[in-house]
């Protein structure tokens, strides 16, 4: 096959030309590049690829003007990084013009399109074994027709001449803005349609229809033809080559809104002290292991305090985000996303047993990568976290990487950042630690890749902003099994663009290891029986029932004024909603719509549904007419 460069040119130039018919893929199964094998004149380029059928010519614009704009945009670990976004198209005096090819006859041929668009010209192509296509100044849209009698589309553009040859016999049309042009040349039928048209154009078992904005089902000897405002006219072209024409009117399209009603709340029953259901798993352990692989879970652990008093709460190892509640009352969001910290978030503890309840959302696994994306609370959790002063550092240049990971090498080779502005640096902290405290160093919004060693020894390494080994900015490292001793020697050697502040991106958070909560439960996630009444804050699952909506599909659930959360339509989940986007609205499938259905939404936040409502989306059509 050709270079990747070239079928990529290739690719888009038969995708620009609304290649609809299937019969092509022999052709490109077989075909290989090869010199153009005639010359291309004007505002244009070409390649060629080769099959035992013919030839198959690109013809690509010519590029004669580029445009450049600047944006300057805050990077995500809070630095400001400007792009620059280069396009290049032709002048609006060339994009008018149309390109050229000389035959091998030495005839120049005038292409039947501007040269803003690819064009895709069959030469030599043989259409079957009595007829062959010689050449032809406009695109190939496809081959339709039984065996014997086959039928060509082309395309061009309206008002300009169209042009091929078969067997030698030469024939001409002008492409027509109102309907298809149809002449027959040595036997074969030749459609020719202006690029408004291709985009209507649609090969459906042997037959072409032209016309309908979208065609369906076969059904019997006919097909599904969705009609929308620009479809006045069906033309239908028989495998025979019969040509039939109808005129078809469109109705006015319902643009009403569906309101829903009658909103049941069910209250959450894990927040509550005392819930049961809850089984016992001694220690923090990952959805994974607990048999829990998507959606939401339940977590709950205890500790015992001598008295009342203003603490804070850490998680060490977790993943993704967890709205974390202490009897009963939230205490907030940690993890990712908005609203949420990865930093210690404060409690106020009750002299006693004190209650923590976690709502665990396992926002999705990577697909880059080793894909070792765990989920759940994996490592523990501690009160009394603070921030450790990292002090001075002691800064130099390694020649090198510490280690030749699989990480390092995917990170320095996958062309992240300005590799030539990348090098080594190495920043040596020493700080004071304590035998009963443990310590997280933590990463936050770090681009660059880094080892982490404390006292000599390899904890970890971060990936860096790299999607193909999961990195995500930010990190933690657990260094309780490093640290011996009054101090503790902490080593950073990073690869990527130096590091100007590391106060502002490299944290360090001691604790106490006897604050570890304790009695770890689990707790699967699932709707609750009895209504009741929503809290603020509180997750809340929300029930309603609506009858079938009086309006063709397709449908949606707008998700207005809620905040993150899922859906499900008669038990069927229909997907995941977010306030800060992109997922605003969720498609209804039309077989899932009942005469009677139920409608539950699970809202984070608990956030009231009044808003929630479901409309159809008014671009497409909703009325078809068999043909």
């Amino acid at each position: 096959m050709a270079e990747g460069g070239a079928l990529d040119e290739m690719y888009f130039a038969t995708k620009s030309a609304n290649l609809l018919a299937t019969n092509f893929n022999e052709f490109f199964c077989e075909s290989s590049e090869a010199p153009m094998p005639v010359q291309v004149v004007g505002p244009v380029r070409g390649r060629a690829l080769r099959s035992p059928q013919g030839f198959m010519l690109f013809v690509l614009p010519q590029y004669a003007e580029s445009e450049s704009s600047d944006w300057i945009v805050r990077a995500a670990y809070g630095s400001p990084a400007l792009f620059a976004i280069t396009q290049t198209r032709p002048s609006p005096e060339l994009a008018l013009q149309p390109g050229s090819i000389r035959l091998r006859s030495g005839r120049l041929l005038e292409l039947a399109e501007g040269s803003a668009y690819p064009l895709m010209l069959p030469l030599q192509y043989q259409i079957d074994a009595q007829h062959r296509l010689d050449y032809s100044n406009a695109t190939m849209l496809g081959i339709g027709g039984a065996t014997g009698q086959r039928i060509i589309v082309i395309q061009g553009e309206a008002g300009r001449r169209g042009m091929l040859s078969i067997n030698g016999q030469v024939a001409e049309m002008v492409f027509s803005p109102y309907e298809p042009v149809k002449l027959t040349v040595s036997g074969i039928t030749v459609v020719a349609v202006s690029r408004e048209w291709a985009g209507r154009t649609w090969f459906a078992d042997g037959r072409i229809l032209i016309g309908p904005a979208y065609v369906g089902e076969r059904r019997a000897e006919q097909h599904e033809c969705w009609i929308d405002e620009r479809s006045a006219i069906l033309h239908t072209i028989s495998s025979r080559g019969e040509c039939h024409q109808s005129s078809v009117r469109s109705a006015a399209v319902p643009d009403r809104l569906v309101a829903l009603t009658g909103w049941r709340a069910k209250p959450v029953l894990e927040l509550r002290k005392g819930s049961s259901g809850w089984c016992d798993i001694g220690a923090p352990t990952g959805l994974e292991q607990l048999g829990a692989y998507y959606g939401y879970a339940w977590y709950r652990a205890f500790f015992d305090s001598d008295e009342e008093r203003n603490s804070t709460i850490l998680l060490t190892l977790a993943a993704d985000r967890f709205h974390i509640f202490h009897k009963d009352q939230k205490v907030g969001v940690w993890g990712r996303g908005p609203q949420a910290s990865r930093d210690p978030l404060p409690v106020h503890l009750t002299q006693g047993a004190n209650e923590f309840v976690f709502l665990c959302d396992n926002m999705g696994r990577s697909c880059n990568g080793k894909c070792m994306d765990t989920k759940g609370i994996q490592g523990d959790a501690y009160l009394d976290a603070v921030p450790a002063f990292l002090g001075r550092f002691e800064f130099s240049v390694p020649s090198g990487p510490p280690t030749e990971s699989w990480e390092f090498q995917t990170f320095r080779s996958s062309g992240y950042g300005d590799q030539e502005a990348f090098r080594f640096s190495r920043l040596r902290f020493r700080v004071s630690t304590k035998p009963v405290d443990g310590a997280l160093l933590a990463f936050r919004w770090m681009p660059q890749y880094a080892w982490v060693y404390v006292n000599g020894r390899l904890a970890g390494e971060h990936g860096g902003d790299c999607p193909l080994i999961s990195g995500a900015c930010f990190s933690e490292f657990v260094l309780d099994a490093f640290l011996s001793g009054d101090h503790a020697d902490i080593e950073l050697l990073f690869f990527g663009e130096p590091i100007q502040d590391p106060g502002d991106r490299v944290v360090l958070f001691t604790y106490p290891k006897q604050t570890a909560l304790t009695r770890w439960q689990f707790k699967p996630w699932q709707a609750p029986v009895n209504e009741g009444s929503a809290r603020p804050d509180s997750p809340v699952w929300w029930e309603c029932t609506f009858d079938k909506p009086n309006l063709p599909g397709p449908l949606f659930l707008a998700t207005q004024g809620l905040s993150k959360g899922q859906a499900y339509l008669n038990g069927t989940a229909l997907g995941r909603y977010w306030e800060i986007g992109p997922q605003h609205c969720l498609y209804l499938p039309e077989p899932w719509v009942k005469d009677q259905n139920q409608l539950a939404l699970f809202d984070e936040e608990g956030k009231s549904p009044d808003q929630v409502y479901i409309f159809r989306d008014g671009r497409c059509p909703f009325r078809h007419v068999l043909a």
